[in-house]
């Protein structure tokens, strides 16, 4: 109860209103570690296209890590600053101004997430298939196929539930994080709102659910000695599949690393400042990316490593040449187009590259399509953000209660 107690003082009295805009939350490195994790998501699934095409293995080691870790990241890096954003307001205001809160989210990632999602039904099915005997063959067949509940859950924001459900859209598989992502955002400034003096409670409470439910389903599912009707367990495993899908309780790890962050800012700083810190944070992000974990026991120990990762980021004060670091600025706010957009870049790219005539079992062919993969997506990202997203992003300052750097 005195850690509960204890945020009160630290983010419960409000301020006055001419404070709410005057300083801006941005915390060094966060935002181009946007980018570092969409670009681990692009090169995992640069190689999981290729063996999907039937032109190599399925990849194995840190290729397939670092793809599922790339998410990983993003949403405790996403918990992390929401959180943060929503503690902030509740210490300047003394509530969350829930309404406009919705239509900030609303702008940042609604308007290319629909606008991929009618482009993904409607680009021509020979767009997607390389080679005549590869899957991606079978993916653009099925595009079409259980068409209305499938947009349905996609217009919804469930597109996780979907690719459960039915086949899935090629060049819109990846909308299944942004799909958790709205999900989590949904209910999270109801209960910060809810909980405003308290969301050590919330942070906690949501976690423990979401561990517990899993669990329960899970027994169910493995318990041969419960007597369930075939439809029964169909719909209790379409379920668990769902809760397992909805990764917040790695939002919520980065949503306590924010509330201590907040409460106890100084010991934060200092302890993350330590080289013993440094030196075993190095020792968990070698194990964190050993293996490909599953599991929320696996997972959350690896979320609060991640979680503990971009705390030190916070406070590291290596400054690298200004262009670079304008540069890795720059596709960190771009990083929402890389990561929709790049499968799209990643079937044109080996569509170009295999046209070329180059042997695929060639370390040419890999440095092509590595290249043309990431030259593509961030070009594709670099025409999304500077000729359609912009011109929704201008209107979240209309709906700002707590000035941010955050996408």
């Amino acid at each position: 109860m005195q850690a509960v107690d204890a945020i009160t003082p630290a983010i419960g009295a409000p301020e006055s209103r001419a404070e709410t805009f005057s300083a801006p939350i941005h915390f060094p490195w966060l935002t181009e570690m946007r980018f570092f994790t969409a670009f681990a998501v692009l090169i995992h699934h640069v190689e999981t296209t290729r063996n999907v095409m039937g032109l190599g293995p399925y990849p194995q080691g840190l290729i397939q890590v670092i793809g599922p870790n790339g998410v990983r990241v993003f949403f405790v890096l996403s918990g992390f600053l929401i959180t943060h954003l929503l503690l902030s307001e509740v210490k300047r205001t003394g509530t969350v101004a829930v309404k406009k809160f919705y239509i900030r989210r609303a702008l940042r990632i609604w308007p290319l997430y629909y606008a991929l999602l009618a482009v993904s039904f409607l680009i021509p099915s020979a767009f997607f298939v390389v080679k005549a005997d590869s899957q991606m063959t079978l993916w653009a067949t099925a595009q079409m196929q259980d068409f209305w509940p499938k947009i349905t859950l996609f217009c919804c924001m469930l597109p996780n539930l979907a690719i459960f459900l039915y086949q899935p859209v090629a060049g819109f598989a990846q909308a299944w994080s942004i799909g958790v992502e709205e999900q989590f955002y949904f209910i999270w400034p109801v209960l910060m709102k809810k909980f405003a003096k308290s969301p050590l409670k919330a942070l906690l409470g949501v976690l423990v659910t979401k561990v517990a439910l899993f669990e329960i389903l899970l027994c169910i599912l493995k318990t041969r000695r419960i007597y369930l009707l075939p439809d029964t367990r169909a719909v209790l495993g379409h379920l668990f599949n769902f809760v397992n899908s909805c990764q917040i309780e790695a939002m919520v790890i980065g949503g306590l690393a924010a509330y201590l962050f907040m409460v106890k800012p100084q010991f934060v700083r200092k302890t993350v400042r330590k080289k013993a810190f440094v030196a075993l944070l190095a020792v968990a992000l070698c194990w964190a990316n050993s293996a490909h974990f599953i599991q929320p026991q696996q997972l959350i120990p690896v979320d609060c490593i991640f979680a503990a990762f971009l705390v030190w980021l916070t406070n590291l004060n290596t400054k690298p040449p200004v262009t670079v670091r304008g540069l890795l600025t720059y596709l960190g706010k771009i990083s929402y187009g890389i990561y929709m957009l790049h499968p799209l870049a990643i079937y044109l790219s080996y569509k170009i590259v295999c046209s070329t005539g180059i042997d695929t079992t060639t370390a040419a062919f890999t440095v092509a399509i590595w290249s043309a993969s990431i030259f593509t997506s961030i070009a594709f990202a670099v025409g999304s953000y500077e000729l359609y997203e912009k011109r929704f992003l201008k209107l979240k300052s209309n709906f700002a209660v707590v000035a941010s750097s955050a996408g």
